[in-house]
C-alpha cells in the first residue's frame, strides 16, 4: 500500500466531527465538512507518511499570488468534482462534492492529478506527491478558511459566526506551520474580482494582524 492510499484510508476512517449550527431563519445547517477535511487530511498525511512541513521562514520561492494559484488548484481538482459514488461516512453529510462522501479511488486519483500540476507548476514545492499535496492542502485551509469569515454572507445566507475566534486559531496555527501560514497571508489576494470585493469585509481584521504581512 502507498503512503498516500494508507494516509486517505486512515483520513477517512478517523473524520473530524461535524457539528450543526442555527441559521438566520431558523434552520439548523451543518457546518462545511470540507473546511475540517482538508486540513485533516493534510495532517493525516503528514503523520502517516512522516513529512516534514520545515519552520515558519519556509517560503521555496513562492509569492502570495502563487500560492492563491496552488489554492485554485485544490478547488478546482479536488473540490469541484462530484462523487462518483456517494459514501455514507456522515449522516449530516450529502453533499456530493464533499471530501467525506467520496470514495479512497476517487480521492486518490484526483489528489494525485493536483500533485502532478503543482509539481509541474512549481517544482520547489517538493519532492514527491505527498510532499506536494499535503503542502497544497495546509495552504488552502489556512487560506479559505480565513477568506469565508471575511464574507458578508455564508453559502446559507447568514453572517459568518465567531470571526474573531476563527482568525486567532488560524494565526496560532500559523505560528507552526509555515503553509498553513501562507494561505492565510495570501487570503487577501484570493478571488478579488469587482464582485467579489463588494461580497466580503477586511475591516474586523486588527491592523496588526499576521494577515496583512
Amino acid at each position: 500500500m502507498s503512503c498516500l492510499t494508507e494516509s486517505i484510508s486512515q483520513a477517512m476512517k478517523t473524520l473530524p466531527t461535524i457539528y450543526t449550527y442555527t441559521n438566520s431563519d431558523g434552520a439548523e445547517r451543518p457546518e462545511d465538512p470540507n473546511l475540517k477535511d482538508v486540513n485533516h487530511l493534510a495532517e493525516t498525511i503528514r503523520n502517516v507518511c512522516n513529512l516534514n512541513i520545515g519552520d515558519i521562514s519556509s517560503d521555496q520561492g513562492l509569492s502570495k499570488e502563487q500560492v492563491v494559484e496552488v489554492v485554485e488548484l485544490v478547488e478546482k481538482e479536488l473540490l469541484s468534482h462530484p462523487s462518483v459514488r456517494l459514501v455514507d461516512r456522515d449522516i449530516l453529510i450529502s453533499d456530493p462534492l464533499a471530501i467525506r462522501v467520496k470514495d479512497e479511488n476517487q480521492l486518490i486519483e484526483e489528489l494525485d492529478k493536483l500533485a502532478k500540476e503543482v509539481l509541474d507548476k512549481y517544482p520547489q514545492i517538493g519532492t514527491t506527491i505527498e510532499e506536494a499535496i499535503m503542502k497544497s492542502l495546509f495552504m488552502w485551509h489556512g487560506c479559505l478558511n480565513i477568506d469565508k469569515e471575511c464574507r458578508l454572507k455564508d453559502v446559507h445566507g447568514g453572517e459568518p459566526k465567531d470571526r474573531m475566534q476563527v482568525h486567532d486559531w488560524l494565526v496560532n496555527q500559523s505560528n507552526s506551520n509555515p503553509w498553513i501560514r501562507k494561505g492565510f497571508t495570501s487570503a487577501r489576494y484570493f478571488r478579488q474580482t469587482p464582485d467579489q470585493k463588494k461580497s466580503k469585509d477586511y475591516s474586523w481584521i486588527p491592523s496588526d494582524s499576521l494577515y496583512w504581512q
